[in-house]
Protein backbone atom coordinates (compact mmCIF):
# COMPACT_ATOMS: atom_id res chain seq x y z
CA UNK A 1 0.00 0.00 0.00
CA UNK A 2 2.84 2.40 0.65
CA UNK A 3 4.50 2.23 -2.41
CA UNK A 4 1.56 2.20 -4.26
CA UNK A 5 0.78 5.98 -2.62
CA UNK A 6 5.04 6.98 -2.87
CA UNK A 7 4.58 5.89 -6.67
CA UNK A 8 1.58 8.64 -6.93
CA UNK A 9 3.67 11.30 -5.18
CA UNK A 10 6.19 11.19 -7.61
CA UNK A 11 4.02 10.80 -10.77
CA UNK A 12 2.61 14.16 -9.05
CA UNK A 13 5.61 15.72 -8.92
CA UNK A 14 6.90 14.98 -12.42
CA UNK A 15 3.37 16.05 -13.23
CA UNK A 16 4.13 19.37 -11.47
CA UNK A 17 7.27 19.29 -13.14
CA UNK A 18 5.91 18.95 -16.62
CA UNK A 19 3.36 21.08 -15.82
CA UNK A 20 6.38 24.49 -14.92
CA UNK A 21 8.67 23.45 -17.74
CA UNK A 22 5.35 23.71 -20.64
CA UNK A 23 5.00 27.12 -18.87
CA UNK A 24 8.91 28.16 -19.29
CA UNK A 25 8.40 27.15 -22.67
CA UNK A 26 5.04 29.27 -23.44
CA UNK A 27 6.88 31.94 -22.02
CA UNK A 28 9.83 31.50 -24.19
CA UNK A 29 7.53 30.99 -27.09
CA UNK A 30 6.27 34.65 -26.60
CA UNK A 31 9.20 36.09 -26.25
CA UNK A 32 10.39 35.04 -28.98
CA UNK A 33 6.81 36.19 -30.91
CA UNK A 34 7.92 39.43 -29.61
CA UNK A 35 11.24 39.25 -30.52
CA UNK A 36 10.15 38.50 -34.55
CA UNK A 37 8.01 41.57 -34.16
CA UNK A 38 10.12 43.57 -33.09
CA UNK A 39 12.91 42.30 -35.78
CA UNK A 40 10.38 42.62 -38.67
CA UNK A 41 8.49 45.83 -37.57
CA UNK A 42 12.46 47.41 -37.24
CA UNK A 43 13.38 45.95 -40.73
CA UNK A 44 9.55 47.76 -41.93
CA UNK A 45 10.70 50.69 -40.58
CA UNK A 46 14.24 50.75 -42.39
CA UNK A 47 12.58 49.98 -45.22
CA UNK A 48 10.02 53.22 -44.63
CA UNK A 49 13.08 55.44 -43.62
CA UNK A 50 15.02 54.77 -46.70
CA UNK A 51 11.65 55.13 -49.15
CA UNK A 52 10.98 58.66 -47.47
CA UNK A 53 14.71 59.16 -47.42
CA UNK A 54 14.56 58.96 -51.16
CA UNK A 55 11.36 60.82 -51.57
CA UNK A 56 12.49 63.75 -49.12
CA UNK A 57 15.95 64.52 -50.95
CA UNK A 58 14.58 64.96 -54.49
CA UNK A 59 11.70 66.97 -53.51
CA UNK A 60 13.60 69.37 -51.55
CA UNK A 61 15.04 72.16 -52.91
CA UNK A 62 18.19 73.22 -51.80
CA UNK A 63 21.03 71.12 -51.90
CA UNK A 64 21.52 71.39 -48.25
CA UNK A 65 18.01 70.33 -47.46
CA UNK A 66 18.86 66.66 -49.45
CA UNK A 67 22.60 66.37 -47.77
CA UNK A 68 21.06 67.36 -44.21
CA UNK A 69 17.87 64.88 -44.76
CA UNK A 70 20.25 62.28 -46.05
CA UNK A 71 22.66 62.74 -42.94
CA UNK A 72 19.54 62.73 -40.66
CA UNK A 73 18.26 59.33 -42.03
CA UNK A 74 21.58 57.90 -41.67
CA UNK A 75 21.16 58.69 -38.52
CA UNK A 76 24.03 60.53 -37.79
CA UNK A 77 23.73 62.99 -34.78
CA UNK A 78 23.69 66.61 -35.10
CA UNK A 79 25.01 67.10 -32.11
CA UNK A 80 28.31 66.17 -33.68
CA UNK A 81 30.82 68.18 -34.95
CA UNK A 82 31.83 65.47 -37.74
CA UNK A 83 28.19 66.33 -39.12
CA UNK A 84 28.62 69.57 -39.87
CA UNK A 85 32.00 68.77 -41.47
CA UNK A 86 30.21 65.96 -43.26
CA UNK A 87 27.38 68.11 -44.59
CA UNK A 88 29.83 70.71 -45.83
CA UNK A 89 32.42 68.34 -47.08
CA UNK A 90 29.40 66.93 -49.12
CA UNK A 91 28.28 70.00 -50.71
CA UNK A 92 32.07 70.97 -51.36
CA UNK A 93 32.79 67.56 -53.15
CA UNK A 94 29.27 68.42 -54.96
CA UNK A 95 29.66 71.33 -56.34
CA UNK A 96 33.17 70.93 -56.86
CA UNK A 97 32.36 67.80 -58.86
CA UNK A 98 34.00 64.81 -57.35
CA UNK A 99 37.49 67.26 -55.68
CA UNK A 100 39.68 65.22 -54.01
CA UNK A 101 39.45 64.58 -50.05
CA UNK A 102 42.91 66.06 -49.53
CA UNK A 103 41.49 69.26 -51.24
CA UNK A 104 38.24 69.42 -48.78
CA UNK A 105 39.56 68.85 -45.31
CA UNK A 106 41.28 72.59 -45.59
CA UNK A 107 37.93 74.11 -46.88
CA UNK A 108 35.94 72.29 -44.43
CA UNK A 109 38.77 73.16 -41.34
CA UNK A 110 38.58 76.75 -42.60
CA UNK A 111 35.15 77.12 -42.41
CA UNK A 112 34.83 75.57 -38.81
CA UNK A 113 37.66 77.30 -37.71
CA UNK A 114 39.63 73.86 -36.90
CA UNK A 115 42.60 71.80 -38.35
CA UNK A 116 42.26 69.77 -41.28
CA UNK A 117 43.20 66.69 -38.98
CA UNK A 118 40.24 67.71 -36.36
CA UNK A 119 37.80 68.04 -39.01
CA UNK A 120 39.31 64.55 -40.33
CA UNK A 121 39.07 62.56 -37.32
CA UNK A 122 35.55 64.94 -36.61
CA UNK A 123 33.95 63.40 -39.59
CA UNK A 124 35.25 59.65 -39.32
CA UNK A 125 33.74 59.72 -35.68
CA UNK A 126 30.45 61.09 -37.07
CA UNK A 127 30.68 57.68 -39.26
CA UNK A 128 31.12 55.37 -36.69
CA UNK A 129 28.82 56.53 -34.31
CA UNK A 130 25.93 56.24 -37.32
CA UNK A 131 27.62 52.67 -38.37
CA UNK A 132 27.83 51.73 -34.50
CA UNK A 133 23.93 52.03 -34.12
CA UNK A 134 23.95 48.66 -36.27
CA UNK A 135 22.57 51.27 -40.28
CA UNK A 136 24.78 49.51 -42.59
CA UNK A 137 21.97 48.10 -44.56
CA UNK A 138 21.04 51.88 -44.47
CA UNK A 139 24.17 53.54 -45.30
CA UNK A 140 24.92 49.78 -47.86
CA UNK A 141 22.02 51.25 -49.95
CA UNK A 142 22.94 54.73 -50.83
CA UNK A 143 26.18 54.69 -51.47
CA UNK A 144 28.42 52.08 -52.57
CA UNK A 145 32.11 51.34 -50.91
CA UNK A 146 34.86 48.46 -49.49
CA UNK A 147 33.66 46.40 -46.90
CA UNK A 148 33.24 47.02 -43.39
CA UNK A 149 32.77 50.92 -42.34
CA UNK A 150 33.00 53.07 -44.80
CA UNK A 151 36.38 56.11 -44.95
CA UNK A 152 35.43 59.38 -44.57
CA UNK A 153 36.37 59.40 -48.45
CA UNK A 154 34.23 56.87 -49.70
CA UNK A 155 31.18 58.34 -47.55
CA UNK A 156 31.37 62.25 -48.94
CA UNK A 157 32.03 61.10 -52.39
CA UNK A 158 29.50 58.42 -51.97
CA UNK A 159 26.26 60.77 -50.86
CA UNK A 160 27.64 63.34 -53.20
CA UNK A 161 27.38 61.02 -56.56
CA UNK A 162 23.98 59.38 -54.58
CA UNK A 163 22.50 63.07 -55.23
CA UNK A 164 24.21 63.67 -58.47
CA UNK A 165 22.67 60.63 -60.21
CA UNK A 166 19.05 61.51 -58.52
CA UNK A 167 19.36 65.03 -59.90
CA UNK A 168 20.43 63.94 -63.11
CA UNK A 169 23.37 66.16 -62.75
CA UNK A 170 25.87 63.42 -63.56
CA UNK A 171 25.47 62.87 -66.71
CA UNK A 172 25.90 66.09 -67.85
CA UNK A 173 29.32 66.80 -65.75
Amino acid sequence: MNTVFATSNILSKNDQMMFQVLKELRLVRQELDELKRTVVASQMEEATDLIETSLEYKSSGSLEEKVTNLLRKIRIPANLKGYYFLREAIMINYNGCGQMMKSIYPNVSQKFNTTPSRAERAMRHAIEVAWSKRNETCIGSLISYRSGRPTVSEFVTGIADRIRLDDGSLENK
